[in-house]
């Protein structure tokens, strides 16, 4: 369930509540409130609370960590980059590919937030795996005897597809929202 969804959700459960204790007050047959009621629905208002809260800033946590580690790493491998005007050597290159293989195992687990790293380089990441990467990944398939598609940075090509498809689908939407 996307971030969003959930805390709408929440934000439902909560104003549900809040009416349900309305409705408890105004509709008594005495016109004494029942405190013990009133006093457990607050306390299932104050849960639903700290729960959103809890969400939004482990929310906000993984999306300030993963700008944190994608600027590390485009920090450190600046000129990763067939245009280059310093390019890197095959050495650094390799570190560039296996600290990015280990970011994007992060992505897909969950660890880091795909949305950040889509807006903050969806461009740059397509452009560079296309022109650059996607043949270095091959070239060390074909010379590794143990690797297979499935298992020499399969994660990072992952992200490259998820991001990939999601300029697609986009195109698409958009395209079929101009028709209708």
């Amino acid at each position: 369930m996307s971030g969003k969804i959930f805390y709408s959700l929440l934000w439902m459960i909560l104003g549900g509540l809040v009416v349900l204790v309305i409705i408890a007050l105004f509709f008594q047959k005495d016109s004494k409130p029942d405190w013990n009621m009133v006093a457990a629905l607050a306390a299932i208002i104050g849960v639903v609370c700290s729960a959103i809260t809890y969400l939004a800033s482990a929310n906000r946590a993984r999306k300030i960590e993963t700008l944190k580690e994608f600027s590390i790493i485009r920090e450190k491998y600046p000129n990763v980059n067939p245009k280059a005007k310093n390019p890197v050597s095959e050495e650094e290159r390799d570190e560039y590919l296996k600290s990015m293989e280990r970011f994007c195992t992060g992505i897909n687990m969950g660890v880091y937030d795909i949305d950040v790293l889509r807006e903050t380089a969806k461009s740059f990441l397509l452009t560079q795996y296309d022109s650059y990467v996607k043949d270095i990944i091959l070239g060390k398939r074909q010379k590794s005897k143990n690797a297979t598609p499935e298992n020499l940075y399969c994660q990072y090509e992952k992200v490259i597809n998820h991001l990939r498809r999601e300029g697609r689908l986009l195109c698409r939407t958009t395209k079929n929202n101009a028709e209708h």
